[in-house]
């Protein structure tokens, strides 16, 4: 009786653990659903206390660290490397032996090395290549993580590093699941490569040996989707054409063939604007967005079309068909990666048409409306924005349209946060320039000396205007550095044209100095 009563106690015991243990499993990765979400969504703050929560709440929990893994991989999708890189050091050091430890530790180095390559540190990324590999030597999971960043150095235009990446598995690791994805990986990258360097005759042979070789493969629909996409990105529109029918023929029910019949759709409408016929394109347009509602590629592919207006701004209100396009998947269209660029868009049209005030709002909407897009690889048209904000600022102080202190204030605010937050930047030269004329202006010496400073520093004295070497001797002057006040009045001298009115002042200020020392 009791021997009975012990089974039947032990059974209903090892139940009840089962149906703890898979309540506890459901809230776990319930817990890691609501965390993906909101990385997705852009709030990353909200994200990070929530998987700083998971670890408190489910601490011991043998699948914590797989749950933790897949949260740093989010973070390192979207280029949210320090969040990745320090989820993965804390499964390091909760599991460092676990096979979670061992592809957290790979996970910290793929996403230094990506973020390497996204900073452009091109050589520095291959040295840590090389270590990760060395380090990871025959573990299936290291291929893994070399495919991935052969694919970031892809998406980046850096093909020959992708295929010399992409070669690393296939002669490293040829046994691996990856090798055969190498391979195909390489080949693409090398079509791909002819395509931007406008080699079209080439491309069409190694693309007829990639379908040869290929086409068999269960992702050969999805690269030779991205291979055309090249073409159509190149304007090559009848290369494109055939290649999204193709898919669309021989391969009707992949993920691939919706993509390809709405790229179809778009190229279509180009050729009508193209043609200037703006009625019909219209309807073709409207008709497009009608048909693939919901698909992710939609923005792109509406504002590709807004960028074929833009091209044709001299055409009688081509600039203003241009805006309402771009303001359908501003405005319209579910938000999606094309969103802020499409605002981006908005902003540049408008500035185009004097309309400055629409242009701040589309471009802060850029700025800041998207924080799931904010990242490095979207960062150029951030940059942009924060610096057109700026300009569209000084702009409206100059028509008098809003007082001048309070569009200057805002427009030294918009460079000093893009300065602020960005680097080396294509834009930099030009913003440190427009913040040392706007401090200039306010007879702030000390901050346009920091300004043009930096500017001249980057353009080098031969590239460097008249103008900011008469304005920064002015500053210095004001400071009471003669010396270098000296320098940058020689320096204008030099530079300035001979009719140039302020030669006179700055001669006489000169023989003042002189007579002085």
């Amino acid at each position: 009786m009791c021997g009975k009563k012990t089974i039947v106690c032990l059974a209903l015991s090892v139940g009840l653990c089962a149906v703890c243990l898979a309540e506890t499993g459901g809230k776990l990765e319930m817990a890691g659903e609501n965390v993906y979400r909101l990385i997705e969504a852009g709030q990353f703050a909200e994200a990070r206390a929530r998987a700083e929560r998971i670890e408190r709440d489910f601490a011991g929990d043998e699948g914590l660290a797989e749950t933790q893994y897949r949260i740093a991989e989010r973070f390192e999708r979207l280029d949210r490397f320090d969040e990745a890189k320090r989820i993965c050091r804390r499964i390091i050091q909760n599991n460092p032996q676990s096979q979670w430890g061992i592809r957290a530790r790979l996970g910290k180095e793929r996403a230094q090395i990506k973020e390497l390559i996204l900073a452009q540190e091109f050589e520095k990324a291959k040295e840590a290549i090389d270590k990760l590999e060395k380090d990871f030597s025959g573990k299936e999971e290291t291929a893994d993580a070399i495919f991935w960043i052969a694919e970031r150095f892809e998406r980046i235009d850096r093909f020959e590093d992708a295929r010399q990446t992409y070669r690393r598995i296939t002669q490293n690791f040829a046994d691996s699941a990856y090798a055969g994805n190498a391979k195909f990986g390489a080949a693409k990258a090398e079509i791909m490569s002819l395509i931007v360097a406008e080699d079209y005759d080439q491309a069409k042979k190694e693309l007829d040996k990639f379908v040869h070789n290929f086409e068999g493969e269960p992702n050969f629909p999805w690269a030779f989707y991205w291979i055309t996409e090249r073409y159509d990105r190149a304007n090559k529109f009848e290369e494109a054409k055939a290649g999204f029918e193709f898919i669309t023929s021989k391969f009707p029910k992949s993920g691939s063939a919706s993509g390809a019949k709405l790229r179809l759709a778009k190229i279509a409408i180009l050729s009508l604007v193209k043609k200037k016929d703006y009625d019909k394109a219209d309807e073709a347009l409207d008709k497009m967005i009608r048909d693939f509602r919901g698909h992710n590629e939609l923005g792109f592919a509406v504002s590709r079309i807004g960028e074929e207006y833009y091209g044709q701004k001299d055409s009688t209100g081509a600039l203003e068909k241009a805006r309402k396009v771009f303001k359908i998947t501003a405005d319209e269209l579910p938000v999606s990666w094309a969103t802020p660029e499409a605002c981006c868009w908005v902003g540049d049209v408008s500035n185009e048409l004097e309309q400055y005030e629409e242009a701040i709002e589309f471009y802060k909407r850029a700025c800041d409306g998207y924080p799931q897009y904010a990242f490095a690889a979207f960062s150029g048209y951030r940059q942009k924005s924060l610096f057109m904000i700026g300009q569209c600022y000084d702009k409206l102080g100059k028509r008098g349209d809003i007082a001048n202190e309070e569009t200057t204030s805002k427009a030294i605010e918009a460079y000093e946060r893009l300065l602020g937050e960005s680097g080396d930047f294509p834009l930099a030269k030009d913003s440190w320039r427009e913040l040392g004329y706007l401090y200039a202006g306010r007879n702030n010496r000390e901050d346009s000396i920091r300004c043009f400073e930096q500017y001249r520093k980057i353009v080098g004295d031969e590239r460097c205007p008249r103008d900011v070497f008469y304005e920064l001797a002015r500053a210095y002057d004001g400071m009471g550095d003669v010396g270098a006040a000296k320098k940058n009045y020689e320096r204008f001298v030099r530079a300035a044209l001979p009719n140039d009115e302020r030669r006179k002042e700055v001669k006489e200020r000169l023989a003042e100095i002189k007579n002085t020392n």
